[in-house]
């Protein structure tokens, strides 16, 4: 395992933690739409479950992106719901990290 990996994989739990927990946390308030908050939750879920399939079979590298365009999608429609509006700010933070965390698994 690189290096490389190792953080990504670090990156990848903090993320799909992250996303789990605020899904879960919005599921409970109900501020978003029942599918939204199961979405982020499932959504961070594959994130957290892929680099330990990725390892084994690069492949797998196509789940996570379509993970990570998956929670990108979500969070501009939560942000809608919550905001009314997009927070540019927040998405090119999430952007920085999802690409982050692909380059380091490349």
């Amino acid at each position: 395992m690189t290096t490389s990996f190792l953080i990504g994989t670090i990156f990848t739990i903090i993320y799909g933690g992250l996303s789990i927990l605020s899904g879960a946390i919005e599921l409970r308030a109900r501020n978003i739409p029942f599918w939204s908050a199961i979405t982020l939750i499932l959504g961070g879920a594959g994130i957290l479950g892929l680099p330990y399939l990725i390892y084994f079979n690069s492949k797998y590298l196509l789940a996570l992106i379509f993970c990570l365009v998956l929670m990108h999608v979500t969070a501009i429609v939560n942000g809608f719901y919550l905001h009314g509006k997009i927070n540019k700010k927040h998405h090119l933070i999430r952007f920085t990290i999802s690409f982050m965390i692909l380059v380091l698994f490349l």
